[in-house]
C-alpha cells in the first residue's frame, strides 16, 4: 500500500521532529513543508523537502490533502489547525512508535505524542496537543486543546490542563490539580496547588509570580 502524501505547516526545530516520526510510519509521507511566516528566506528546502509560502501552492503542488501543523506556539498552532479544516483538509495525528498509548485513552487530532511519552488510562487529549519526549500523562487526566507539555513533566491522576497552557519541561503537576488556561508553568516546577487563568508559576513548590486580572464583570 502506497504512503499517503502529508504536508507539514511549519519548517522550524519541531517539524524537524515530526517529519522524523513522520519518516518512521509505512502510513504517511512528507512531501512538503509551509513556512508561510518568511516566506521570503532564500533557502527553500528543509529536511530534504521543498518549502512552500502558502497552504494554498503547498495543495496545488503536491495534491496532498492531509496536514500536520507542527508550529510550537499553542494559539497559533490552534489557528491554523482550523484553517486547514476550513480548507477541508485531513488533520493527522502523529504518535511515536515508542510511546505508550492506553487503549481506554482518548487523543484528538493534530496532537503529537513524542518518544517515549507515555499516556495512560481513560486520559483525554486534545487537539493540537504537544506531548512531548518523556512526558507522562497519567490516569484520568484531561488534557485540553492547544496544551504543550515539555519533555520529561509529569501530570499524575486526575489533572485538568485547561486550553493552551504551557507545562514547562521537568515540571511535575500534583494530582487533581486544575491548570487554568493560557497558564504558563515554568520548567522543574513542582505544582501542589491550582492555578488560575494566564497565571504564571515556577518553583519548587509552585508560585505564581503573575496573575491575569480579574474580568471586568458586564455592565447592568
Amino acid at each position: 500500500m502506497l504512503a499517503t502524501p502529508v504536508i507539514i505547516w511549519g519548517a522550524g526545530g519541531h517539524a524537524k521532529v515530526i517529519s522524523e516520526l513522520i519518516a518512521r510510519s509505512s502510513n504517511w509521507c512528507v512531501v512538503g513543508f509551509i513556512d508561510d511566516i518568511a516566506p521570503q528566506r532564500q533557502v527553500r528546502v528543509f529536511a530534504g523537502q521543498t518549502v512552500f509560502p502558502s497552504l494554498e501552492s503547498a495543495i496545488n503542488e503536491t495534491r496532498a490533502r492531509h496536514i500536520f501543523v507542527a508550529i510550537g506556539n499553542n494559539d497559533a498552532r490552534l489557528r491554523l489547525i482550523e484553517n486547514a479544516i476550513e480548507r477541508q483538509m485531513t488533520v493527522i495525528t502523529v504518535i511515536a512508535p515508542n510511546s505508550w498509548i492506553s487503549q481506554s485513552s482518548t487523543i484528538g487530532a493534530g496532537t503529537a505524542i513524542m518518544s517515549g511519552a507515555v499516556i495512560n488510562a481513560d486520559a483525554l487529549i486534545g487537539t493540537g496537543v504537544i506531548v512531548n519526549t518523556n512526558a507522562v500523562v497519567e490516569h484520568d487526566c484531561i488534557v485540553n486543546d492547544g496544551v504543550s507539555i515539555g519533555p520529561g513533566a509529569v501530570l499524575c491522576g486526575n489533572v485538568v490542563v485547561n486550553k493552551g497552557a504551557f507545562i514547562g519541561a521537568g515540571c511535575v503537576v500534583r494530582e487533581r490539580i486544575t491548570v487554568g488556561q493560557d497558564c504558563i508553568i515554568g520548567c522543574g516546577a513542582a505544582l501542589v496547588a491550582d492555578v488560575e487563568r494566564q497565571s504564571i508559576a515556577y518553583g519548587v513548590p509552585a508560585k505564581v509570580v503573575v496573575q491575569a486580572e480579574p474580568e471586568l464583570e458586564a455592565a447592568t
